[in-house]
């Protein structure tokens, strides 16, 4: 039976040949189509434009294209102050000529951009405007500085070369022309009136033919009106002056398709001078010592040595209590673009956990060739492998989206770090022409990028689900988040990919009660230092006065508190109450209610915490923090027991060692008080295992009646009540201890 094709459905033969097609256009795809992003580069150029300016800008324009391979670099174009016309040709000349074919340059300009500036800004492959953004009104209002004939000539060609008009680029340069639009039949002209023209030098070219008179030109802007050019006037849609009207820097990059990141921009390129950086080195665990350690290094690198540039070489991690103080600096950092300055987070190798978060606070992620960044995995379970609560992960897992949406990141990406359950898949937009702002490429929830077919192609698996997502080198580049990689890695090049000298990267100064303090709260000092106390009020409250062990106690509390409350930089009164209530307690256990009962317990227990309370620096949140609070506790236990042995030692033999012996108060001799009164006689000894009665309450002393004798005793331990019967059990001097019986 004959197949007889049914109308609609493409046939075999059409079918091999669509395949064939498509292969075809696969192949002839650019590279990057479908796997890495382009490289791009962004570059905020600040009038007035001078001479060093349009160095650096060479210099970081040329960086970017041979060192990280851009092909689109993006000048944001903000104006300040008018510039003189020298540098501005200049920079045109570079935009015209030098670069060529090696990348494609866009100007952005979202306020207006007047003066000389405008040069090199119409000297780009494309002009863009935001909604506010204006161009025009060149003529400088200075008195010495006319537009010469080589100044009209530069503008002439920067017009040509880009495919301007030239009659609009001049009315730019000179308020008084008169700018005529003629429909004709080959298009849409505009011309300058003739006579103007000849009396400027303009060539003929670009005034009205006398064959265009009788066009009905109509003058669409007039004499004396200012050339300045606004998305707003609907004039100007008619003019080409510039290609896209684009609502703000993120959605520049999202039209060319590169990393988020970029819109932040080089502060390096606008200095007077050469650039100069700090080195701040985090590594290790993350702590809120370590954090306000690293406040300070930031405050004195910026407002005293006056840096530009902080490179921060990060080979860190920190669990889930530090996510708080990792994201709160992250913010902190954001907010150094305010002033200027260029933050850079250098990874040589890793950085996991809460450094995730101050790498994603810096300006620009640099990796080694072999580092890794983002490995969160840790966030999401305590000491002891148990799992963090998931109200805990859901505000860990919002901050980091922030921080991620804020420096330019994925924010899928960021989530998806703190989601195991996650799928992440790479995205094509499908060409749609009513709709040119959608991004090329995103990183989407497989699961919306299903849903919503009609619009994206599923390019690639960035995560599979209940797989931890870290980004190495190579993949970090790939999806936006690494700005760049240095090879071999070291800070040197890694300043010198940003044009920094060298010699100009000094590391950021420790003050010297940083240095002090960071040795004092060293968990092994901190621990001497507690033995320390502990073994010197033993030995106080023994040979009670105010003596050298009670000073030296003192001092060893006061040093714990001040070197842990200086690195984190707050003091924690609730571990000083604790402190001294526990001495307190102790204080009342031994000279009111005598004996070892609840006030001494107690007076021990407050102590170990609060001393455990200022190690770890505020009251715990979380089942790790508080299992670190009961291990410091246990540590200082430790110590107390330590300190019973090394103060039974030193009372011991202290008192037979020369010199040393004067380090604590001696008991009077047999002869004279300290202060040279004759001494009470001793007690005969007679009196030992006599029976009396109590005359005032022992507390622990007081006096007894023997006989007819009245004597001053000191009961053995306990509280001993007025009238109770008492047996002497020890008589040593003048003193006599007596027991109830």
């Amino acid at each position: 039976m004959p197949m007889h094709h049914i109308p609609g459905i493409p046939s075999a033969r059409q079918g091999c040949l669509a395949m064939l097609l498509g292969m075809a256009v696969l192949a002839l795809l650019p590279d990057t189509a479908l796997g890495e992003r382009e490289q791009g580069e962004w570059l905020v150029v600040r009038t007035p434009i001078t001479s060093e300016t349009v160095t650096r800008l060479k210099n970081a324009t040329n960086r970017a294209i041979e060192s990280r391979g851009a092909k689109k670099i993006v000048y944001q174009f903000q104006f300040a102050g008018l510039s003189e016309a020298g540098p501005c040709q200049d920079l045109a000349n570079f935009l015209l000529r030098d670069i060529k074919g090696r990348a494609e340059t866009y100007a952005y300009v979202d306020k207006p951009l007047m003066g000389h500036a405008v040069l090199p800004a119409l000297a780009c492959n494309y002009l863009w405007l935001g909604p506010d953004g204006a161009i025009g009104q060149a003529a400088s209002k200075q008195p010495d500085e006319q537009a010469d004939r080589a100044l009209q000539l530069k503008y002439l060609e920067v017009a040509e070369a880009r495919g301007k008009f030239p009659a609009l680029v001049f009315k730019m340069l000179y308020p008084e022309l008169v700018v005529y639009q003629i429909d004709a039949p080959d298009g849409r002209k505009f011309k300058l009136d003739r006579d103007q023209a000849a009396r400027l030098g303009i060539d003929a070219r670009h005034a009205l033919a006398p064959e265009e008179v009788n066009q009905d030109p109509r003058p669409v802007l007039r004499e004396q009106e200012a050339g300045l050019y606004r998305p707003s006037d609907p004039r100007t849609k008619s003019f080409g002056l510039w290609g896209r009207v684009v609502s703000s820097p993120q959605q520049v990059v999202e039209l060319l398709d590169l990393p988020g990141s970029l819109v932040q921009g080089n502060p390096l390129v606008n200095l007077d001078q050469p650039p100069r950086a700090a080195r701040i080195v985090i590594k290790n665990e993350i702590t809120r010592g370590m954090v306000e350690s690293l406040r300070r290094q930031i405050k004195r690198a910026v407002d005293v040595d006056k840096v530009n540039c902080i490179i921060f070489e990060i080979n860190a991690w920190g669990g889930p209590g530090s996510v708080r103080i990792a994201d709160d600096l992250a913010k902190e950092l954001v907010d150094l673009r305010e002033k200027g300055v260029l933050t850079i987070a250098y990874i040589p190798a890793t950085a996991r956990g809460a450094a995730t978060y101050i790498a994603f606070g810096c300006s620009r992620i640099i990796m080694g060739p072999r580092a890794e960044l983002g490995d969160c995995q840790m966030l999401l379970y305590e000491r002891g492998n148990r799992a963090v609560p998931e109200r805990d992960v859901m505000v860990f897992r919002e901050s980091l989206k922030n921080l991620a949406e804020r420096q330019g990141y994925s924010p899928v990406l960021a989530e998806g770090l703190l989601s195991p359950g996650m799928e992440i898949v790479k995205v094509q937009a499908k060409p749609d022409p009513n709709q040119p702002g959608r991004l090329a490429t995103a990183f989407l929830e497989k699961a919306q990028a299903e849903k919503e077919a009609r619009k994206w192609d599923i390019v690639g698996t960035v995560k599979a689900k209940d797989r931890p997502l870290a980004f190495d080198t190579e993949k970090a580049l790939e999806y936006g988040i690494a700005w760049d990689k240095v090879d071999p890695p070291s800070i040197d090049n890694v300043a010198k990919l940003e044009g920094i000298d060298p010699k100009n990267v000094a590391g950021a100064r420790t003050g010297f009660l940083d240095e002090v303090a960071a040795f004092l709260a060293h968990p092994v000092t901190t621990v001497f230092l507690v033995i320390v106390f502990f073994t010197c009020l033993i030995l106080e409250l023994k040979a009670p006065g105010v003596g050298v062990p009670g000073v030296i106690a003192a001092i060893s509390i006061v040093l714990v508190i001040w070197a842990n409350s200086w690195l984190s930089g707050e003091l924690n009164s609730l571990a000083i109450l604790l402190v001294l209530l526990g001495l307190v307690l102790l204080g009342v256990e031994l000279f009111i209610l005598p004996g070892f009962g609840v006030c001494g317990i107690s007076g021990i227990l407050l102590l170990l915490l609060g001393l455990s309370l200022v190690v770890v620096q505020r009251w715990p949140q979380t089942p790790g923090e508080y299992l670190d609070l009961g291990k410091n506790a246990s540590i200082f236990a430790a110590g107390l027991l330590v300190s019973l042995f090394a103060a039974f030692i030193l009372a011991r033999y202290l008192p037979n060692v020369p010199y040393a012996n004067r380090l604590i108060l001696q008991p009077p001799d047999d002869e004279t008080s300290a202060a040279g009164a004759p001494l009470p006689p001793a007690q005969s000894p007679a009196l030992l295992g006599a029976v009396g009665v109590v005359v005032t309450t022992l507390r622990p002393a007081g006096k007894a009646r023997f006989g007819d004798e009245f004597i001053d005793v000191v009961a053995e331990g306990a509280y001993v009540e007025a009238g109770s019967r008492v047996q002497v059990v020890e008589i040593d001097g003048v003193r006599v201890v007596v027991k109830p019986v």
